[in-house]
């Protein structure tokens, strides 16, 4: 898309927290606005680059002892959004 300037927001990773109704632990989804972006996010407060664990859909297990959750996008090597970051703590209520 030359000569087209999208706001930097349009890359931001959303994520998405499901309870378990049956009181198991939640579970994480990841999503972006922007199409064809590559997401890769981490559970122990590192920021993520394009050498974390990448998004391949579907709901994410929490790992036992995860701090938090953080995510970004990339295309083609390059960072494109911000690094989103969500305390699980206060997700998980403790």
């Amino acid at each position: 898309n030359a000569g087209v300037n999208y706001a930097p927001a349009i890359y931001d990773p959303q994520i998405h927290v499901t309870k378990n109704a049956a009181g198991g632990k939640p579970t994480i989804s990841f999503t972006t606005e922007m199409k064809n972006v590559d997401l890769y996010y981490t559970f122990d407060g590192v920021i993520p680059d394009q050498y974390a664990v990448k998004y391949l859909g579907g709901p994410v297990m929490l790992p036992p002892g995860a701090s938090d959750v953080k995510a970004v996008t990339y295309r083609d090597g390059k960072q494109m959004g911000r690094v989103l970051s969500i305390n699980l703590n206060e997700i998980q209520g403790k």
